[in-house]
């Protein structure tokens, strides 16, 4: 654990900090001159390219203002029926598993959230869920891993001795999967815009914001919204999937916690356990927002995040950091502080009842970071898993089969698990 505000070390040649406190953490996150990424960030160039997620200050900050309206919570809750549509048909594809039988809930999840991300973020229905091995879903398993594989091996940040190694194989060959249903969704989405026009009533995904941007106003180009189309497929379906299977992993383990939820959502919706979620029954989900925000503290799905200290250097709570220095931080170390969260591997979604969190520094919490680069998303990330969680527990009872130290958490580009996690999943009597 972290006794220092900064622990300084290197990698190779490179100088990297760890920010682990909350002071430090603040520091960093607040400063204006800390918003650009570090070298290694360009291994998931080819992903998602330089788009919101991976972009330095000056190419992030107006990337950032243009974006911001598609995620505000009213424009969000425009999709909540979205969100209802695919978290049924996620319950109807369980109970074909339910009963008893060794089941694994990671690939079901994983295909909702491409579902909810199509339809919503994207626009485009991909039917993911029909589709038990989307070959979009394989490929970006398969370059994410790849990336981090190259990330922690210096030895592969040279392009060719990655490009010809086995894991740059994998990378280049997985590629292609994600662009096809990049280029598909644009294809398809370009021919709706030319025939509609921006005149049709309803909600309006991002992707029909971006061609807005594209086609009218002229401020961004066809490669920036293939960047960012890239980049949210990509997040908005790998992070919150794991998130939410880390969550089912956690209930599955806690029949109280478990019970509890559903004794809440019992009081909301009665008996009627396919009744759509709206956004009044989203306010009454404390408890499960809390079970959310627990596992989010043991299981924050973006391993670590980095900044590059640029010229000039630059001091962090009375270290000198000189230029060029990679500062990292690791949610999942400084939420498992004993100083602020007693018994820290615990599972206690007690720990987010107002009365408990009221006095906690808002850098001690950080599963979607904070400040200026925080995680445009974590709103529609948390509406999304609340309604997700909503019909799963309406519906079944979770038993996770394997203890908390068998399963181990796999940092790549988002925390996933290691192996493959066993549940069974009952219908509610």
């Amino acid at each position: 654990m972290l006794n220092k505000d900064i622990l300084f070390t290197w990698i190779g040649f490179h100088p990297v900090a760890l920010a682990g406190k909350p002071e430090s953490i603040q520091a960093v996150l607040t400063d204006s001159s800390l918003l650009d990424k570090p070298m290694f960030y360009k291994f998931v160039h080819p992903i998602v390219g330089t788009g919101l997620l991976t972009s330095d200050g000056e190419k992030w900050k107006p990337r950032r203002r243009l974006l911001n309206s598609s995620f505000r919570v009213p424009v969000i809750q425009e999709f909540i029926p979205d969100f209802n549509k695919h978290s049924a048909k996620l319950v109807s594809i369980l109970k074909e598993k339910a009963g008893g039988e060794i089941v694994e809930l990671a690939t079901p999840i994983a295909h909702c959230m491409l579902d909810i991300v199509g339809d919503t973020i994207v626009g485009t229905h991909i039917g993911a869920q029909d589709n038990e091995n989307h070959e979009y879903i394989k490929g970006l398993r398969s370059t994410f891993f790849a990336a981090f594989q190259r990330t922690i091996k210096l030895w592969y940040w040279p392009e060719f001795t990655f490009r010809y190694s086995e894991e740059g194989n994998i990378f280049y060959r997985s590629l292609k999967y994600t662009h096809d249903l990049r280029n598909l969704v644009l294809q398809r989405k370009k021919k709706e815009y030319h025939f509609r026009g921006t005149d049709e009533r309803g909600p309006k995904s991002l992707m029909d914001n971006l061609l807005s941007f594209h086609m009218e106003k002229k401020n961004l180009t066809e490669e920036d919204i293939k960047e960012e189309v890239d980049t949210f497929l990509a997040a908005g379906n790998e992070t919150t999937a794991a998130s939410l299977l880390f969550t089912c992993y956690l209930v599955g383990l806690d029949k109280k916690v478990q019970s509890e939820a559903q004794n809440e959502l019992d009081r909301i919706f009665g008996d009627d356990t396919l009744r759509c979620v709206t956004k009044e029954d989203l306010a009454e989900m404390s408890y499960l927002e809390c079970i959310i925000k627990e596992s989010l503290r043991l299981f924050p799905t973006v391993p670590f995040v980095a900044r590059k200290v640029p010229k000039g250097g630059k001091t962090i709570c009375g270290y000198k950091l000189p230029p060029g220095t990679t500062i990292l931080i690791i949610p999942y170390i400084t939420h498992r502080d004993p100083d602020i969260y007693p018994e820290p591997e615990r599972f206690d979604p007690t720990r987010f009842f107002p009365e408990n969190c009221a006095n906690r520094s808002q850098y001690a919490y950080i599963p979607f970071l904070a400040g200026a680069r925080n995680c445009i998303g974590q709103k529609f990330a948390m509406i999304e898993m609340k309604v997700v969680l909503a019909y799963v527990l309406r519906n079944f009872t979770i038993e996770s089969l394997d203890p908390r130290d068998k399963v181990l958490a796999a940092p790549e580009m988002s925390l996933r698990t290691a192996d493959r996690v066993r549940f069974r999943v009952f219908p509610r009597v």
